[in-house]
């Protein structure tokens, strides 16, 4: 039998971008690397991997980032909300910011990556994995 869909949708602050993903085999982390902490303007970005074929753009966002050559950041050009993370290494996955979901309540946070970098106020999360790097 197949498992259910567990479709949502998400977008940026202004509205202008709008997605639509099956969390069906989503994997959630935060990223405590400086990139993710400027970008994000927070002590950590919060991420949601889903396969490719999981995530539909309904608007797609026109800002595009290369500020390191290991991934490409997407953004919403209106209001600045930041939206994709994608890694030409992995071609399969779509990386998107989880709080930029309708509803991001109930996400169970599986890994945290770059704690080495984790500022020190911030507390890791009981039952995540941690990774001194990636």
């Amino acid at each position: 039998m197949a498992q259910a869909k567990d479709m949502r949708e998400g977008g940026c602050l202004c509205g202008a971008v709008r997605y639509r993903v099956d969390m069906t085999h989503a994997i959630h982390s935060t990223c405590h690397c400086r990139h993710c902490q400027k970008t994000h303007g927070a002590p950590f970005g919060m991420f949601t991997n889903v396969p490719v074929a999981a995530f539909t753009w309904l608007s797609r966002p026109e800002g595009e980032a290369h500020a390191s050559r290991r991934a490409v950041r997407r953004f919403c050009k209106e209001c600045g909300t930041p939206m994709t993370w994608e890694a030409p290494e992995y071609p399969d996955q779509q990386s998107f910011s989880s709080t930029t979901l309708d509803d991001p309540g109930g996400l169970t946070v599986a890994h945290e990556l770059y704690t080495s970098r984790r500022l020190p106020f911030i507390a890791p999360i009981a039952g995540a994995r941690q990774y001194e790097t990636e």
